[in-house]
């Protein structure tokens, strides 16, 4: 009984003690303390070399001491904090608050991210030249990493002329000028840059049918099916504002337009020729020998069971870091290298991932299977799938292009038709384009190249591949590759500097898009995409209606160099007609 009420009354006076009198009443203890952080989410970003200022709210604060712990460690004993950041990273930071009535605590996160000065890079060679036409207004437009917000100031031989992201020059004297870029914004300054800007009379315009490809096919040269309209656009370079003229077989016909529908009468040969004019009185002319072929239907192939490739008829990179590495590094003709890609691909098909890369911009791979592949969607509306080595924040998005055997040679040389993706018609996606790479002197060196738009640039080496980038089975001193560009998806993580390579929606090989399997799978091991015959399409956009296929390409699709990373490549490890 003793030990009893000794306990009521302790019990007693700690309740005396932690009520409240007013007016005479005894009243229950006050409420416990409530943090309402100054940001809801928790988060506090800063820069390197700055300060951030963390001040919650306290309710029910009456005879409140306040901790900050930091990464386990006291740091504050005030209502507000102030982090001095030092070092980019992540720190976790605990507030608590202790009263008489109880305590409460929240955890929060500083990250801490690295200043992102503006970086410039205009779109010139290692020479650092850029070449314009006297009297013809030129806008200069370099890329400018971290660009947003910045001020920019150019000088042109030392005298300030603009201050926007880009400079519009309209030169009138045949001379040699030197153009310098400044830039700067709240994380600090660019490292300037300068470049020589020529002035030439005139670029040489040219207009060209380009051959199905490096191996296959001639310049010039075109088939079709009877019955089928064929669409024909040339590429062009240095041309401003072009107008197309278009003849066949001598005779003018009503088309005045870029693309040109041509649907042949009757089996045999024609001579269609297009004249393109620019503003200026430039012309050029292109002549293509189209041979109408037999009917659509003529030369499908039927009959066989391999569900894979049953050859690489061709493997033609664009220079890059995985060229001329491993198996390929003995390799000195087109003959052997595609040999060599069809071995990796078979092995592929048995649970390998012997990964074949198609290096930069450009770069490509044909196959072709022992039967026409047909359009009929055979496993959830897909006819065919590529697999490739995507994951998260890794993909390199690939174009994909199929073509019939119209001429029925068993040849990869006849018309490609591209495969719309989700980035197909945007004005950033470039089509009928056009790059040229060229061989160094050194293998030390970076590949250089140029495109048909007046751009050049640098494919850079990484240190971690020490090889030359050049495939050493084309003998050609330099080599120009045709097709479609999308825009670069590179971001930068703004603390660790990490370098992603993001997906677009859908469309692409090798690309982390709504179309890749589902399932988990470790980074780096294939992973299919699927794709539809029923999205490829004509020169024109309107679509090509193709009842079967005998051949695909796969073409790196993205000109984008990602710092380590080292150059955007699609690879690809594996091809499936998914109707069987």
């Amino acid at each position: 009984m003793i030990r009893n009420l000794c306990f009521s009354t302790a019990a007693l006076l700690l309740a005396l003690l932690a009520s409240c009198n007013k007016d005479d009443v005894i009243t229950d203890g006050g409420a416990k303390p409530v943090i309402t952080l100054d940001n809801p989410e928790g988060i506090y970003p800063v820069k390197v070399g700055k300060s951030v200022t963390i001040a919650p709210t306290v309710g029910n604060a009456e005879g409140a001491v306040y901790a900050w712990i930091l990464d386990d460690e006291p740091a504050g004993s005030g209502p507000t904090f102030t982090f001095e950041a030092r070092e980019a990273g992540v720190y976790f930071l605990i507030f608590r608050v202790e009263t008489p009535n109880g305590k409460a605590e929240e955890e929060l996160r500083i990250e801490v991210n690295r200043l992102q000065p503006p970086v410039i890079s205009f779109p010139v060679g290692d020479d650092k030249v850029m070449e314009v036409e006297i009297g013809r207004e030129t806008t200069i437009a370099p890329t400018i990493a971290n660009g947003d917000g910045a001020t920019f100031v150019w000088t042109l031989d030392g005298e300030t002329v603009g201050n926007d992201a880009t400079y519009t020059f309209t030169p009138d004297k045949l001379d040699d000028y030197e153009l310098t870029l400044n830039a700067e914004n709240e994380d600090g300054k660019a490292e300037p840059e300068t470049i020589t800007v020529r002035v030439v009379e005139r670029f040489t315009v040219s207009a060209v049918f380009p051959a199905p490809s490096l191996r296959f096919g001639q310049e010039g040269a075109r088939n079709v099916s009877l019955g089928r309209p064929l669409y024909l656009r040339p590429v062009l370079e240095h041309f401003h504002n072009p107008t197309f003229e278009w003849t066949v077989k001598d005779r003018p016909e009503k088309g005045d337009k870029e693309v040109f529908a041509f649907t042949p009468d009757a089996k045999g040969e024609y001579t269609v020729v297009v004249k393109v004019t620019d503003d200026d009185g430039q012309t050029a002319t292109a002549t293509v020998a189209v041979t109408c072929c037999d009917d659509e239907m003529s030369h499908k192939r039927t009959g066989g069971t391999n569900p894979f490739p049953d050859k690489v008829y061709e493997y033609t990179p664009a220079p890059g870091q995985f060229i001329n590495e491993g198996g390929f590094s003995n390799i000195t003709t087109p003959e052997k290298a595609a040999e060599y890609a069809q071995g990796l691909l078979e092995q592929n098909t048995q649970g390998k991932n012997y990964y074949v890369s198609l290096g930069a911009w450009g770069g490509y791979i044909v196959v072709g299977f022992d039967h026409s592949i047909e359009n009929k969607g055979g496993y959830n509306g897909y006819d065919f799938s590529i697999a490739g080595n995507q994951f998260a924040q890794s993909s390199e998005p690939g174009i994909v292009w199929v073509m019939q055997d119209t001429n029925g040679n068993g040849l990869p040389d006849d018309e490609w038709y591209e495969l719309k993706g989700s980035e197909y018609g945007k004005p950033e996606t470039l089509t009928s384009y056009a790059m040229t790479y060229y061989r160094p002197k050194d293998d030390n060196t970076g590949i250089q190249w140029k495109d048909n738009r007046g751009n050049a640039g640098t494919v850079e080496r990484n240190s971690n591949h020490r090889q030359g980038y050049y495939p050493q089975w084309i003998d050609m001193e330099n080599y120009k590759l045709y097709g479609t560009r999308l825009a670069a998806n590179t971001t930068r993580h703004p603390i660790t500097g990490d370098y992603y390579n993001n997906p677009y929606d859908w469309g692409y090989a090798d690309n982390a898009g709504s179309d890749q399997a589902a399932g988990e799978v470790s980074d780096g091991d294939q992973r299919k995409n699927y794709f539809r015959i029923s999205n490829a399409v004509n020169a024109d956009g309107s679509a090509a209606n193709l009842k079967y296929i005998d051949f695909i390409k796969v073409q790196t699709g993205i000109s984008q160099n990602s710092g380590p990373l080292g150059e955007v490549s699609t690879e690809v490890l594996a091809f499936e007609d998914e109707n069987l």
